[in-house]
C-alpha cells in the first residue's frame, strides 16, 4: 500500500512541476504566447480566449493535485489536458501544411516530434496514477478514460474542420524535378547553431556568429576545411544587434538599430567606424568596398530599398517595393547581390514575385516564382501598446521561404507544395526552384533531404555548390550536374 501511495505522490509532483512552470511562463510572457497561438493553423481565430484559458486551467489543476481529497480529479484533469495537447500535435504534424513555433521556456527546445513523445509519456503517467487510486472502481475508471479520449479527439477534429481549408493542401502549379535527390558532399560540425552566412569569395565561405559578433569562421569552398578569425573589439562601443558581412577582402559590421557601420580588412580585422547619415535599417548587403544596398525602415515602420555611394550619400528610389495592404509585411523579403551579374535581387516572402535591379536600384524587370499568390495573404495582428507594441503576421503563409542568387541563376527554397508533388516528398525534403535571371524563366526543381528532419536555416550557392546551414552543421552539395542542361524551355506552371 505504501509503495502505491509513493508512486502516486511522485506522479502528482511531476504534474505539479510541469503545469505550474508552463502556466507561469505563459502568463509572464503573455504577449509572446498570444503571438505563438496566432501562428497556429488551428487556434489563430481563438487565440485571445485560449491564451488565458490554458494557463489558468493549468494553475487550477496544480491546486487540485496539492490536496489528497482532490487528487483524483486533478489526475483526471491532467490526463484530459495532456490528451488534448497530444491530439493537437498529431493534427499539426499529420494534417497541417505548415508547422508553427513551439511552446515557451525550456519546452521550446523540443521539436514537435519530441513534444509528442513527451506528452504521451505524461498521459501514461496520469493513467498509472488514476489506476492506482482507490477512490473509484476500475471498471468505471476505464469508461471515464475512454470518454475523455473520445471527447478530446472530437474537440480537435471539430476545430480542424472549422479552420482547415482545402486550398492549403497544395497550390495550383506543377514542378519539373531533376533526375535524383542531391546528397551532401562535405559536412562541417560548427558545434553551435548560431552561425549565419556572412559572405564568400573565390576560395572561401565566411560565417558570422549571432551570439559572438567578433567571431568569424573561414571555410574552404572545396572541402569545408575551416579556421577561426576574431575581429578586434572596440571597448567603447556597445552593440545592440550586429550582423557581419564580407565582400572581397573586407568585412562590414552592421548595427541597424543603433545604427552604426564598421568596416576593415580581413587580414588585420580592425574595425573602423563609417559615418552613417540615415536612420534604422534591417538588412545591408555590400556591393563593393564603397557601396552598400540597404533595406531601411522609416518612422512608421515601412520598408524601402536604398543604397550608398562612397559609404555616405543615401539614395532611396520611390515605389520600388510595391505595397499592398501595408508597407511592412506585404513588402517583406530577402535582398541579394549577384556579383557576377552586378545585379540586386529582391524576393518577396508572401507573394510570388521578385525584382531584378541594377546597382543603382533601377528595376530591370519584375519576375514571378511558381506559386499563383500575387497578393500577399496575410493578416497583421498587434499586441501591446506604445513602444512595447508588437506586430506579427498570422497565419504565416510564406510563399518563398529562403533564396539566393549566383551566376545566372536565382534559387528559391519554396514553402508551398506543388500539385504534382507528394506530401511525403515535400515534408522529407527541401525543394529548390531554379530560375534563369536573364529572362526570369523557370528551369527546374531539385530536392535535398532534411538530415534527421532538421529545418534549413540558410543557404548559399557558390561555384555551383550549394551550402546549407541546418542546426549546427554546414553541408556542401554539388549541384553542377543539375545546371549542365539549361535548355530554353518556356516557363511551365501548370496553371
Amino acid at each position: 500500500m505504501k509503495s502505491r501511495e509513493i508512486i502516486i505522490e511522485i506522479i502528482c509532483l511531476l504534474f505539479l512541476c510541469l503545469f505550474s512552470y508552463a502556466a507561469v511562463i505563459k502568463l509572464m510572457d503573455h504577449e509572446t504566447f498570444i503571438i505563438q497561438l496566432n501562428k497556429s493553423p488551428l487556434l489563430a481565430d481563438y487565440s485571445g480566449a485560449v491564451s488565458w484559458f490554458i494557463p489558468l486551467l493549468e494553475l487550477f489543476i496544480t491546486v487540485l493535485l496539492l490536496f489528497r481529497i482532490t487528487r483524483l480529479p486533478g489526475l483526471l484533469a491532467s490526463f484530459s489536458l495532456m490528451i488534448l495537447f497530444t491530439f493537437y500535435i498529431i493534427a499539426i504534424l499529420g494534417f497541417s501544411e505548415y508547422i508553427p513555433c513551439s511552446c515557451g521556456g525550456i519546452l521550446s527546445k523540443m521539436t514537435w516530434g519530441q513534444h509528442l513523445v513527451f506528452n504521451a509519456a505524461f498521459c501514461v503517467l496520469a493513467v498509472i496514477g488514476i489506476r492506482l487510486s482507490e477512490y473509484v472502481f476500475p471498471l468505471r475508471k476505464q469508461y471515464l478514460l475512454f470518454a475523455i479520449i473520445l471527447t478530446c479527439s472530437t474537440t480537435i477534429f471539430t476545430l480542424y474542420q472549422l479552420t482547415y481549408h482545402e486550398k492549403d493542401k497544395y497550390s495550383s502549379f506543377d514542378i519539373r524535378t531533376g533526375p535524383s535527390t542531391v546528397y551532401p558532399a562535405d559536412t562541417l560540425d560548427l558545434k553551435f547553431n548560431s552561425y549565419y552566412f556572412a559572405g564568400a569569395d573565390s576560395g572561401y565561405l565566411y560565417l558570422g556568429n549571432g551570439t559572438s559578433y567578433q567571431h568569424i569562421v573561414k571555410a574552404q569552398l572545396s572541402d569545408l576545411d575551416s579556421q577561426h578569425l576574431k575581429i578586434k573589439k572596440d571597448t567603447a562601443y556597445h552593440p545592440i544587434q550586429i550582423r557581419v558581412k564580407t565582400h572581397s577582402n573586407r568585412f562590414f559590421m552592421f548595427d541597424g538599430i543603433n545604427p552604426k557601420i564598421f568596416t576593415g580588412s580581413l587580414d588585420e580585422l580592425i574595425p573602423e567606424e563609417v559615418i552613417f547619415q540615415y536612420g534604422f535599417f534591417n538588412e545591408a548587403v555590400p556591393m563593393n568596398d564603397h557601396s552598400i544596398s540597404f533595406r531601411v525602415v522609416d518612422t512608421l515602420g515601412n520598408y524601402s530599398l536604398a543604397r550608398t555611394s562612397a559609404l555616405t550619400n543615401f539614395y532611396i528610389p520611390p515605389n520600388l517595393l510595391i505595397r499592398q495592404m501595408d508597407g511592412r509585411f506585404s513588402v517583406d523579403g530577402m535582398l541579394h547581390y549577384n556579383a557576377s551579374r552586378h545585379a540586386l535581387i529582391y524576393v518577396y516572402y508572401y507573394r510570388n514575385q521578385f525584382i531584378v535591379m541594377d546597382t543603382l536600384l533601377k528595376a530591370d524587370y519584375y519576375g514571378k516564382t511558381l506559386d499563383s499568390v500575387n497578393i500577399a495573404k496575410i493578416k497583421v495582428s498587434t499586441t501591446g501598446v506604445g513602444l512595447s507594441q508588437t506586430s506579427v503576421v498570422i497565419p504565416e503563409v510564406i510563399v518563398n521561404n529562403l533564396s539566393h542568387s549566383s551566376e545566372n541563376y536565382l534559387y528559391i527554397n519554396s514553402a508551398i507544395r506543388a500539385k504534382n508533388e507528394s506530401k511525403n516528398d515535400f515534408n522529407r525534403n527541401m525543394r529548390f526552384d531554379v530560375f534563369n535571371l536573364v529572362d526570369g524563366r523557370y528551369i527546374k526543381s531539385f530536392y535535398i533531404p532534411k538530415p534527421g528532419g532538421t529545418a534549413l536555416r540558410e543557404f548559399r550557392v557558390v561555384n555551383r555548390s550549394l551550402y546549407a546551414l541546418q542546426e549546427q552543421y554546414l553541408f556542401r552539395y554539388d549541384i553542377s550536374h543539375l545546371l549542365s542542361k539549361d535548355n530554353h524551355q518556356t516557363n511551365f506552371t501548370g496553371q
